[in-house]
């Protein structure tokens, strides 16, 4: 089995998203490329943290990547070798790199004020599926694909409870079910 085709069974094995498994097939793709010499593969279980820090240290001074990408790329890596190819290699075989790490920009987040937000709510027609969506997203918390698969047996009106079940992080949770909703 191909070195990518053994990330997408590990990946299917761990109930990795499909786009998590082609992000990280992307990443050891350009892993592997970036350590080509002379027309030659190297077998990722003969590179190690040298090789790691300087393909990191690469994406973040010549690419100029965002720490978000890079960070993907680093989290890529060690999934191939900390999952992947876990029996070929030892434990600490990447053991401890200092690559040059891109800079997060500090920037404060935009927020609707509580008039924005009611603004916006009141200009979607009253009694629509998108206005009780939108309703149920502002005063819940709950994620878009949260409120998208929500189902009438999982609001309990007498507790004032939603259950929130299959989330991102594959756990159910209860959010209060807003009062102004309830009625």
């Amino acid at each position: 089995m191909k070195l990518l085709e053994r990330i997408a069974a590990v990946g299917a094995r761990l109930h990795l998203a499909p786009a998590t498994v082609f992000c990280y097939q992307r990443w050891v793709r350009e892993f592997l490329v970036f350590h080509r010499r002379e027309g030659e593969w190297i077998y990722p279980a003969a590179l190690a943290a040298p090789e790691v820090e300087a393909f990191l240290t690469a994406l973040a001074r010549e690419r100029r990547l965002s720490a978000s990408s890079q960070n993907q790329a680093l989290n890529a890596l060690v999934f191939l070798y900390k999952q992947v190819l876990a029996e070929e290699v030892a434990a600490d075989h990447l053991g401890r790199f200092c690559a040059e790490r891109a800079r997060r920009p500090v920037r404060l987040p935009t927020v609707l004020s509580q008039g924005e937000c009611v603004a916006m709510i009141e200009a979607i027609r009253a009694g629509s599926m998108q206005r009780l969506m939108v309703e149920l997203l502002y005063g819940t918390g709950l994620r878009v694909m949260e409120c998208c698969t929500l189902r009438v047996r999982d609001v309990d009106f007498d507790r004032g409870q939603i259950m929130v079940r299959d989330t991102k992080s594959r756990r159910d949770r209860m959010v209060m079910l807003p009062g102004a909703l309830a009625g």
